[in-house]
């Protein structure tokens, strides 16, 4: 019989050694408490994996969706270029009007808001304005 070489042995006894620290880590990982853990992550990944398959289908009919509207509204954009032109220059048209006159509606709306808040103060002094329509007359004004 052949003898086995110490440097053949001690190698043997190294990867027996090696296996029996591997089958006890994979032991411990596979303890009931840690299987139930994996198997919990499994089904999780798995709903996971379904939520995504859900969601990419949602997307992909939105997708067809918003493809649909931008063929929809090239089409209306194509199918009235001129009407299109159109509306752009008398929306420009009435920006320009509105942006030579802004001045002039400015300065009304500033006149109105100052004589609102003339009115407002003369009726807090002096309410029955509402009633009579002018001011009472005072006391030792009278007419020559």
């Amino acid at each position: 019989m052949a003898t086995i070489s110490p440097r053949i042995l001690a190698n043997l006894e190294s990867v027996t050694d090696d296996l029996a620290a591997a089958t006890g880590q994979v032991k411990s990982l596979l303890r009931p408490e840690n299987a139930a853990q994996l198997d919990r992550m499994i089904d999780d990944f798995a709903a996971t994996a379904a939520n995504l398959g859900e969601l990419t289908a949602a997307l992909d009919s939105s997708l067809e969706r918003v493809d649909e509207m931008v063929t929809n509204v090239d089409g209306l954009v194509s199918g009235n270029t001129e009407e299109v032109e159109r509306m752009i220059r008398d929306l420009r048209h009435t920006l320009d009007s509105v942006a030579r006159r802004i001045d002039t509606i400015t300065t009304n709306l500033e006149s109105t808001s100052h004589n609102a808040n003339e009115f407002s103060r003369q009726i807090r002094q002096n309410p029955s304005l509402l009633l009579n329509g002018r001011p009472p007359r005072e006391e030792g004004l009278g007419s020559d």
